[in-house]
């Protein structure tokens, strides 16, 4: 029968590897739910039907960079900084939308648009959870906008399908280090092997 590298390995070789990638495996899925965790904090802190709106000014707007090999930058975008008072307190905000901390550039908002519309001293509405004062946005969701956890991103998609893949090494060297285990045995029970 045609074994393959993994298999012709020692028997300890293998244990070693099997306790990495349970470690890695479990690692990952504290990663995972950590995730999930902070976005589903995310998704009721700023759910559209509790926000409600507040005046607010902008204090600070900040180039967002895209870096390309060769270490050179094109700006995409920006962050931004802006006061607010709620309850007669002030507070201060960054966060664009209900799943962004920035605002990209794309063919409908230009970096000059978006330099011009949030220029640092200008007035906008933000919405604001009362329950949470700290937690503003200045743009609402859109309509339709379901909360899909940790899907968003093509790195999420890495993270999610890495998992099955350890899940599977795991089982495959566990039975072959099972079946090794067995195999010296039986090698060691037979007539005239050293003991």
């Amino acid at each position: 029968m045609k074994r393959n590298y993994l298999s012709a390995l020692p028997r300890k070789v293998k244990i070693v590897i099997l306790t990495i990638v349970m470690l890695l495996t479990v690692g990952h899925v504290w990663r995972v739910m950590e995730q999930i965790a902070a976005e589903w904090d995310d998704h009721t802190k700023y759910d559209p039907d509790v926000l409600q709106a507040a005046q607010c000014r902008i204090t600070n707007l900040e180039t967002v960079y895209y870096y390309r090999r060769g270490g050179k930058a094109y700006p995409v975008g920006f962050r931004m900084d802006y006061l607010y008072r709620w309850k007669d307190a002030t507070h201060a905000g960054n966060r664009y939308s209900r799943h962004e901390d920035r605002l990209l550039a794309d063919h409908q908002n230009s970096m000059e648009v978006i330099r011009e519309r949030y220029k640092i001293g200008s007035e906008h509405t933000c919405y604001i959870n009362p329950q949470f004062p700290d937690h503003s946005v200045l743009t609402l969701s859109k309509s339709g906008d379901e909360w899909i956890p940790f899907f968003k991103d093509p790195n999420e998609w890495f993270a999610i399908l890495l998992f099955p893949l350890l899940i599977w090494v795991s089982i495959y060297l566990l039975r072959d280090i099972v079946r090794s285990g067995k195999d010296s045995a039986g090698s060691d029970d037979k007539p005239g092997s050293d003991r």
